[in-house]
C-alpha cells in the first residue's frame, strides 16, 4: 500500500514524531569518520568486491558498523601517512 500522508495512520506517526522527535534526535550524536578512514573503506570495498550497504562511520551508540567490521576489514582509527 502506498504512502498515504492524509491518512490516520500517518497522522498519528506525525504527531507522536513532532512530540519526541526535536528532543529525541538532539540528543544523539552525528556520526563522524575521519577522512582517511573513509578512503580506506573504499578500497577495502573494491579490493573484496563487496555488493551492499555498510555504515562506514566511527563506532558509537548511533548505528552498527559491525557489518563493515567483519565483511570488509573496516577499522574507522585508520589513518593513511602520506610520503611528503
Amino acid at each position: 500500500m502506498p504512502w498515504n500522508p492524509t491518512s490516520s495512520a500517518a497522522n498519528d506517526f506525525l504527531s507522536a514524531n513532532r512530540r519526541s522527535g526535536p528532543t529525541l534526535w538532539a540528543s544523539l550524536e552525528a556520526p563522524a569518520l575521519h577522512v582517511d578512514a573513509a578512503a580506506w573503506a573504499a578500497v577495502l570495498a573494491i579490493e573484496k568486491t563487496r555488493r551492499g550497504i555498510y555504515n562506514i562511520a566511527e563506532p558509537s551508540g548511533y548505528l552498527s558498523t559491525e557489518k563493515a567490521q567483519r565483511e570488509l576489514g573496516f577499522d574507522a582509527s585508520v589513518r593513511l601517512n602520506a610520503l611528503a
